[in-house]
Order: C-alpha cells, then sequence, then structure tokens
C-alpha cells in the first residue's frame, strides 16, 4: 500500500519495527495470528538511538538536556544482544530492503538521529559523510565499533534528537528509523530535525505505529502502556499525524505490514 500524501549539539531517546506483510491478502490471515505477528514485531523490536553525524573538518557536535536514565539503561541493556534479536526477522519481514532503500536517498552531509547499533550504516553511499547519534551509550559503543569495520566517513556520538544545538541548515540529509516510538516529545524531534536540514534536502523516516486497521490499532493501544515500560517505545503513535503536526511537507509515503511501518520522504 503506497500513500502520498557549524557545530551540533543533543538530547536523547529511542525506537522499533515491525512485522511482515506488505500486499498480503486479509483473508488469509486470521486477526489472532496478525496480532501474534504484531507483538512480535514490537517485543524484538524495543525503542532506540540517537546519533549524529559530520562532513569532514568541521567540529564535532555536543549534547546537552535531560535523558531518560530508564530508557538509557534499558536500551544499554539490549545494546550487544540487539542485532542478534532482530536480525533475522528484519530480514524475513523486509525491514533491511527498506533500510537499504530509505538510505540510497541520502547525499552530502548526513545526520542520523536514534542510531542505534548503526542498523543503516553499511547501506550509506560511500560519497556520504555521516554523524551518527544515540542517547543510550551502550547503543552508542556499539555503534562506533560498527563504523570502525566500514571504510565509510561515519562518526559516533550520544545525543537527543530533540534537542540538537547546530546551526539551521547543517545537514542535507537527516535520517530516523525507529526512534519516533521513543521520543518524549515526538513533534519536536521532527521541528529540529526540519531546523538543522538545508532548503531543498530531505528528511528519510523508517518508522512503526498504529495499523490500518481497527483491530490491530486496538490491540497496540491496548499493550502500549505495558510496552512502552518494558521497552521505552510506544508502538502505536499516528506517524502522519506527528509528521503532519511538525509541519514537514511529504514527498512520498509507503506503507507496509497491515500500515504499521511508514515509509517516509520529507522535502525540506
Amino acid at each position: 500500500i503506497v500513500e502520498k500524501i557549524r557545530p551540533v549539539t543533543f538530547g536523547a531517546d529511542k525506537r522499533l519495527r515491525v512485522q511482515s506483510g506488505g500486499g498480503l491478502s486479509m483473508g488469509l490471515f486470521s486477526p489472532r495470528v496478525l496480532a501474534g505477528g504484531a507483538l512480535l514485531y514490537a517485543a524484538t523490536a524495543g525503542g532506540f538511538y540517537l546519533i549524529v553525524k559530520k562532513n569532514e573538518g568541521s567540529q564535532l557536535p555536543q549534547f546537552e538536556g535531560p535523558l531518560s536514565e530508564r530508557t538509557k539503561a534499558v536500551y544499554s541493556n539490549l545494546a550487544k544482544k540487539y542485532d542478534n534479536m532482530v536480525g533475522l526477522d528484519e530480514f524475513f519481514m523486509g525491514i533491511s530492503s527498506l533500510r537499504k532503500q530509505l538510505v540510497a536517498n541520502c547525499s552530502g552531509s548526513v545526520l542520523e538521529v536514534a542510531a542505534g547499533t548503526g542498523r543503516n550504516f553499511k547501506y550509506y553511499p560511500e560519497h556520504c559523510n555521516v554523524i551518527a547519534a544515540d542517547n543510550s551509550p551502550g547503543m552508542v559503543e556499539v555503534c562506533k565499533e560498527k563504523a570502525k569495520e566500514l571504510e565509510k566517513s561515519i562518526v559516533v556520538m550520544e545525543g537527543d534528537a530533540q534537542k540538537i544545538h547546530a546551526p539551521d541548515s547543517t545537514f542535507d540529509t537527516v535520517v530516523d528509523t525507529f526512534g519516533l516510538c521513543s521520543f518524549s516529545d515526538p513533534v519536536e524531534a521532527l521541528r529540529e530535525m526540519k531546523r538543522v536540514v538545508k532548503p531543498g534536502g530531505k528528511i528519510l523516516l523508517l518508522e512503526h505505529g498504529k495499523s490500518h486497521y481497527q483491530w490491530l490499532t486496538t490491540f497496540l493501544n491496548e499493550r502500549a502502556d505495558a510496552h512502552a515500560e518494558r521497552y521505552g517505545c510506544y508502538w502505536n503513535r499516528d506517524i502522519l499525524a506527528l509528521v503532519e503536526k511538525s509541519g514537514l511537507r511529504v514527498e512520498e509515503v509507503k506503507r507496509r505490514h497491515f500500515g504499521t511501518t511508514y515509509y517516509i520522504i520529507v522535502n525540506a
């Protein structure tokens, strides 16, 4: 289903992901089976990151602002095992392919917020200079190790997407994958992304949230608080409503997995 519709600093929060399906007939699956899949999707994803990337020769960002110590602890605890937890699921659900498609739209100087364990890193075009940020020290540690293994211009640091202390119009591209579920103020995070991207640049989002289908949205709503308490991620947020409220201009939206996965390209 496709629908159209200078220095840096930060402040912190996280992310998740979803389950297979795009284009499959609803008649093939009972709501119970699909709900079970949705639960698996969310349980293995559990909220994430914040990272920033930099132009060669530019001053590194600094970060400040209130952080959720509980959320940071959750993600730091998940960090070293996270890739093993979600890797196979992401492959079979097509999330890895969506990451690759999304990041292919990057150019020039790139800021990735909520970068987690750096699952997007291998997909960045060679010509990009990337700053990646996450609010979880554990995630940042794993992310730095991964960046060292790649022959790409990637700098990793700790920080909060809701408080990016960078000049206006700093980056050509801003990327956030599965971060809006965990930000305490997702609209503010989106507005910060808008502020730091250059005119004519792009904001690239891959998120999960409420479904096309009321029965699945109800399932997510009923378990949202418990899931957020455990994983720091609200998996039932209305992503398109958040994007609209932030004032972003959407170029393209694709929705998969019964509407719970959002692939969004925004023109700055």
